[in-house]
């Protein structure tokens, strides 16, 4: 905590006097009079008075009793309190002494607080001397601490002078660079359609093209809907085709969906239908249904069929689901089949395993099949978060057949994410072997992501049907990042479907990135079915840009069956880049002549 009594003036300058900053003179107050008038405010109701009480007490400290007041505030109970009152107070002590709070705030470490003190200060600042605290900021180096600052000295003087604002951040390059974002145009014109909306629309529109035209629209938008919402949405609905048009609508109806749910909600239904109309439609309804769900239901439930139908009952189903869940689950299980219920089903299920995933697995388990399946696997997600062994122990007891798997390969991809040395040895002591097969090969994918080398060495203890699978998974993940000690290790594995499997995987992943090395790979290697399906994944890379070497691999193959297959695919890739070299070689090949019959056809 920065204590305001150490902070001073800056060298050689001394406060400035309420006089000289043309602070307004307030009702003085004692430190413990203040202090004790905060403590009955912010042990109050929390309402929309509480911010005007505090805002009319903080008026009454002075440059006298600021440091006993601030230091009060900095050491509040609640993070919330402690940063809404001292930021007040800064503001406060910008208007008297706009260098000291200036150097409080600067000094203060930790970067969100140093922001908020410096905006603060330079606010209170702007409030006496918008110009003066503009100059300062200018000064300040680049950040968004700046960003933040000028932002809010720019507000400070729009509130009297907008124009004149707007003239001074255009007619100042360094202003108008900093302000490149648009956020002080943003604040100029939210201030200036406050006072005089129809010109600050017209100002708006006068703007370049450009990101910050595009806040001004919006500022002007979220001011004026509150003073005629008719009037501003009419003015946004009438800007030209494009993303401003779009994004001011879209501010212009969310802001008048907080007043008047039900006039927003039917002017959006009035837009040309599209995504962005859909969108609309779905945020007003779930603002809606915030204060009147059954109100907001009603009116999606009269929405033509469709998907902005679909999403706007999405909406209103969480909001409902927060209100009344067993109402709310009763009436999506009695919707009629079909994508909306699907839709609205899980929606729900996030929704109500985020309040109680007990309470949303009954529901879930009277639903029909086909809906249980994909609510339960919703649910489950959810849970693993809390408690993946209760949720891995809830798929193995109450389902069964393919649902069961699939529950379970939600579970352990949850669960290995945070702990796949737990999940790894609860599947290896389950006693259904088909189950283990099943899922320990993604549980030993998600381990090798990390550390593929120890993923590894975990297969050899697997049983042996679920070794294939595991060692495809691990080689998978490993070559990405390391191919050679992929490639050591799969060579390690004993010859069968494992190794097999391994190897022509390794290749298939490997040769595109590094044709050579897998080449010298491959050549190390001993005759054999292993071999096989190494050559058969490198042949199957190299027919369709190198038929010719293809073929030349194609021929070491061991097993006859692979053999011409492989050189029939590759002969004939050959075939449709070079006829007349390719069919020299079909014809002293030792493809069967029915082959060499059907290649030469292609000619």
């Amino acid at each position: 905590m920065i204590s305001s009594t150490e902070q001073t003036a800056s060298p050689g300058t001394q406060s400035a006097s309420v006089a000289e900053t043309g602070a307004p003179p307030t009702a003085h107050q004692s430190a413990s009079d203040v202090i004790a008038g905060l403590r009955r405010i912010l042990g109050s109701a929390r309402n929309r008075h509480l911010y005007n009480n505090l805002s009319t007490l903080v008026d009454s400290v002075d440059l006298t009793n600021m440091h006993e007041v601030l230091d009060f505030a900095q050491k509040l109970p609640r993070q919330q309190d402690r940063s809404m009152v001292v930021q007040m107070l800064v503001s406060r002590w910008g208007e008297l002494s706009p260098k000291d709070a200036m150097a409080f705030a600067d000094a203060i470490p930790t970067l969100q607080e140093k922001n908020n003190a410096v905006r603060s200060a330079v606010g209170g600042w702007a409030e006496t001397d918008p110009k003066a605290a503009i100059a300062y900021v200018q000064q300040m180096p680049p950040g968004v601490t700046r960003d933040q600052a000028m932002q809010s000295a720019m507000g400070a003087l729009a509130e009297t002078d907008p124009r004149g604002a707007l003239a001074l951040l255009q007619s100042t390059p360094a202003l108008a660079q900093q302000s490149r974002g648009g956020g002080a145009l943003w604040t100029i014109f939210q201030r200036w359609a406050a006072s005089d909306p129809a010109t600050a629309a017209s100002e708006a529109l006068r703007l370049p093209p450009t990101a910050g035209r595009d806040n001004a629209i919006g500022g002007v938008v979220g001011t004026w809907i509150w003073q005629d919402p008719e009037a501003a949405f009419s003015w946004a609905s009438s800007l030209p085709p494009g993303t401003a048009r779009n994004r001011a609508v879209q501010t212009a109806l969310m802001n008048w969906a907080n007043r008047e749910p039900t006039k927003a909600a039917e002017k959006a239904l009035s837009l040309p239908a599209s995504s962005s109309r859909d969108q609309s439609i779905s945020e007003i309804v779930r603002q809606w249904a915030q204060s009147d769900v059954r109100g907001a239901f009603d009116w999606t439930e009269q929405l033509p069929a469709g998907e902005g139908k679909d999403r706007a009952e999405a909406s209103v189903l969480q909001a409902w689901a927060q209100v009344d869940p067993v109402a709310a689950g009763d009436y999506v299980a009695a919707m009629p089949p079909g994508k909306a219920q699907e839709t609205a089903v899980n929606s729900l299920s996030w929704q109500l395993a985020n309040a109680d995933v007990q309470t949303s697995v009954e529901w879930a388990e009277k639903l029909p099949k086909g809906l249980r399946a994909s609510a339960l696997n919703t649910i489950i997600s959810q849970w693993c978060d809390s408690d993946p062994r209760a949720a891995a122990d809830y798929a193995l007891r109450s389902t069964d057949g393919s649902e069961r798997q699939n529950l379970l390969r939600t579970v352990v991809s949850r669960w290995g994410r945070n702990d796949p040395e737990s999940v790894f040895t609860w599947a290896s002591a389950l006693s259904d072997s088909s189950l283990k097969t099943s899922i320990l090969p993604g549980i030993i994918e998600g381990m090798a992501e990390s550390d593929p080398a120890g993923a590894a060495r975990k297969i050899s203890g697997l049983p042996p049907e679920a070794q294939e699978g595991a060692a495809v998974r691990v080689v998978s993940q490993w070559v990405r990042s390391d191919p050679q000690s992929a490639s050591q290790w799969a060579s390690t594995l004993p010859e069968g479907k494992a190794r097999q499997s391994a190897f022509s995987t390794l290749v298939g992943a490997w040769a595109p990135a590094d044709s050579t090395g897998t080449a010298n790979w491959i050549g190390t290697l001993s005759a054999g079915e292993s071999r096989d399906s190494a050559v058969v994944s490198y042949v199957r890379y190299l027919t369709s840009a190198q038929p010719q070497s293809a073929i030349r691999w194609a021929e070491t193959i061991g097993n006859d069956r692979n053999r011409q297959m492989q050189l029939e695919a590759a002969a004939g890739s050959w075939m449709r880049s070079d006829s007349a070299a390719a069919s020299a070689w079909i014809n002293g090949s030792e493809l069967s002549d029915e082959v060499k019959k059907r290649l030469l056809g292609q000619r």
